[in-house]
């Protein structure tokens, strides 16, 4: 699934619809500013690429609920995923 460029441009997912009035530091008030946490670029792109392209597969859905779900419960993996994560460089994905 796509989503349209007005809807895009009217839900502020990419950029925020008066940027051009606020100036540049209004920027991260845009849906992917706010949840732009990334470590790599390559997962920047991904950010961006699942707002735009909306998963729809349920299975694909769950399943990274599923993960969501693990990290959120074992306090464990999850900041031993993140000591793996800041060992990566961050142009990895270009």
């Amino acid at each position: 699934m796509n989503i349209d460029a007005t809807s895009v441009q009217n839900l502020e997912i990419i950029d925020p619809f008066h940027s051009a009035l606020l100036g540049t530091s209004n920027k991260k008030r845009s849906l992917f500013h706010m949840l732009k946490t990334t470590k790599t670029i390559g997962g920047t792109r991904l950010l961006r690429a699942n707002l735009l392209q909306p998963l729809k597969d349920i299975k694909t859905i769950n399943a990274r609920l599923d993960c969501l779900d693990e990290l959120m419960n074992n306090e464990q993996l999850f900041f031993a995923l993140c000591q793996v994560l800041r060992k990566f460089p961050k142009e990895t994905g270009n």
